[in-house]
């Protein structure tokens, strides 16, 4: 059934179903374009796809094959997914970033990497999966969700709507590594408010941007502390000072300055948490002047996630992975976030990611491309899995 199932694949259609979603703008809150190319194909392909908004003119998109066990089938569910939207197209561009080329084994494009050639792959294995298992034992899903490079809105509404699975794997480009662990992350916005005054009495006021300096500072003594706890696989917690915003002109004291913070979570950390820890810090050591104030909020948060590494899942991934061509590499962990943390927190799914392409190398990058060969291993992975996973099971 594998040999079949790898020997049936349409490379061809599978590239340039890529390269029609990478010809189609998607940056993150106007994804319709590339997910209108997606349900097109999957509609000719003969799936009845559905369609909700996760908000206004923001189309998740989800197929599906067989019957879950909540659906009278005898089998369990597993998951595809992953996110329809890219991060902006930015500068030094060399090559056209939605044109789609093909330079050899790469194929350029904003998205091409993170993440349409998982979502492609993942098309493509739906179609290969119900060709050849029509009376499949239990469900394969595909989502396409919106979304995760800002708030994961996506993912979030997918879930609200009924989105479950009993293993999940989401298609991000990690090089064909299985990944069982990622970091979370949140933002915290700290507000500070002073004395507005003239620039020429400036003792008559209280500087909200020389207090925002010092929140500053505190953030960054946070961020060396943090640097002592360590995760086997994700390495240690970090903050990181991403904008400041104060003052309304150069001539008056500025009474309000606002500053945002990124703050990357290990598995055993929440949002809340870490808020409350830097919070400590703020209150602790903020200057104590007359008519000056601060406050911090935690603005979103996209959790960390961790699977064990003897889990079935993770262990039919990188097993999936090896015998479909790809890397013997060991099961690894991300630095970056994924919707898999809102898959495990709030559905319950354990989540591996696998997928083609670097999102160190390649992803959010000018002239970002990815491999077409590993494209194809990754699609040959995906159909490896679902036909174990929906067969026998994971075990």
């Amino acid at each position: 059934l594998e040999k079949k199932l790898h020997d049936d694949l349409d490379t061809n259609s599978l590239v340039t179903l890529l390269g029609d979603m990478v010809k189609a703008p998607s940056i993150s809150g106007d994804e319709k374009p590339a997910v209108d190319v997606l349900a097109s194909w999957l509609d000719k392909a003969g799936f009845d796809v559905t369609i909700e908004d996760a908000a206004p003119g923001r189309p998740n998109l989800v197929v599906s094959h067989g019957k879950g066990a909540s659906e009278g089938g005898e089998g369990q569910t597993l998951l595809l997914t992953g996110h329809s939207d890219t991060v902006p197209i930015g500068e030094g561009w060399s090559r056209n970033p939605y044109g789609g080329e093909i330079d050899g084994d790469k194929l350029y494009g904003r998205g091409s990497c993170d993440m349409k050639a998982g979502l492609a792959g993942m098309a493509l294995t739906m179609l290969g999966i119900r060709r050849a298992m029509p009376d499949l034992k239990g469900k394969l899903v595909f989502a396409a969700c919106v979304d995760e490079e800002m708030n994961g809105l996506g993912t979030q509404a997918a879930i609200k709507a009924g989105l479950t699975a009993d293993w999940a794997v989401i298609g991000e480009p990690t090089e064909l590594q299985p990944i069982r662990a990622c970091k979370g992350d949140c933002y915290f916005e700290v507000e500070i408010r002073g004395v507005a005054a003239h620039a020429g009495s400036p003792d008559e006021g209280v500087n909200a941007i020389g207090a925002a300096a010092t929140a500053i500072r505190i953030a960054e003594a946070h961020d060396r502390e943090l640097r002592h706890h360590r995760h086997n696989l994700l390495g240690s917690p970090t903050m990181s000072v991403g904008t400041i915003t104060g003052g309304m002109i150069v001539s008056a004291v500025p009474d309000r300055c606002s500053v945002w913070i990124d703050r990357r979570l290990l598995p055993h950390e929440s949002g809340e948490s870490a808020l409350e820890s830097f919070r400590a810090m703020l209150d602790r050591d903020m200057d104590r002047r007359e008519g000056l104030s601060h406050q911090v909020a935690l603005r979103m948060e996209l959790p960390p996630s961790e699977v064990a590494e003897n889990h079935p899942l993770v262990q039919a991934v990188a097993r999936a992975g090896r015998d479909s061509g790809g890397p013997n590499v060991a099961v690894g962990g991300w630095g970056a976030a994924s919707d898999g943390g809102y898959l495990m927190r709030d559905a319950k799914i354990p989540t591996v990611l696998f997928g083609p392409g670097s999102i160190t190398g390649q992803a959010h990058r000018p002239d970002e491309y990815v491999s077409i060969e590993q494209t194809i291993v990754a699609t040959k992975t995906y159909l490896t899995l679902a036909a174990r996973a929906l067969t026998s099971g994971l075990k």
